[in-house]
């Protein structure tokens, strides 16, 4: 039996909410990386959501049935802001869920995370993610984390890499990119 105070219990809640409510979603964040690459620690479940303005009401309404801390207010507020990322605290762990607002379609891929089917976010489009991150990120220390992933998840997963060169290129991140697959 699965304890629910745990990060895996955690996932395991949302897993079965999101799906049991037809939620589009996908994992993102540390927990994509471990999949693909090297297992890391983290304090959060990263997850990307795609919920139209007329469905955050449900969304909140499902999220609050499995302990979290959230209200329809943060959602519309991250959406106004065009920042997209609303933080929320898990009631039964010390853990907490950034889920992030997308509009349009998710590139995911299914999987079995806890023995539950779910969806992560493709493995070049989560390094694709973190090339931005390590563009956009002033102190290099910071960016430590992402490179690390990046370089774990081309050492270990079977990403098409000219595919994610190709974006690279256009998101001005190939210099990046290059540094770390040398």
């Amino acid at each position: 039996m699965i304890k629910l105070d745990t990060y895996q219990g955690l996932v395991i809640r949302l897993i079965k909410a999101l799906n049991g409510n037809g939620i589009e979603y996908m994992f993102t964040g540390a927990l994509a990386s471990s999949y693909y690459g090297k297992p890391r620690t983290t304090m959060d479940v990263d997850i990307i959501l795609t919920v139209p303005e007329t469905e955050l009401d449900h969304l909140v309404s499902v999220l609050g049935e499995i302990d979290l801390v959230v209200s329809v207010q943060d959602f519309r507020k991250a959406q106004g802001s065009g920042y997209n990322v609303v933080s929320v605290e898990d009631k039964l762990s010390p853990f907490s869920v950034d889920f992030i607002l997308l509009q349009g379609s998710l590139e995911k891929i299914a999987c079995t995370l806890f023995g539950e089917p779910t969806f992560l976010q493709t493995s070049e489009s989560l390094v694709r993610a973190k090339l931005r991150m390590i563009k956009a990120t002033i102190d290099p220390e910071k960016s430590a984390k992402d490179k690390a992933d990046v370089r774990a998840i081309i050492m270990y997963s079977n990403m098409n890499l000219e595919r994610v060169r190709y974006y690279a290129e256009i998101d001005g991140t190939l210099k990046i990119f290059n540094s770390l697959t040398k």
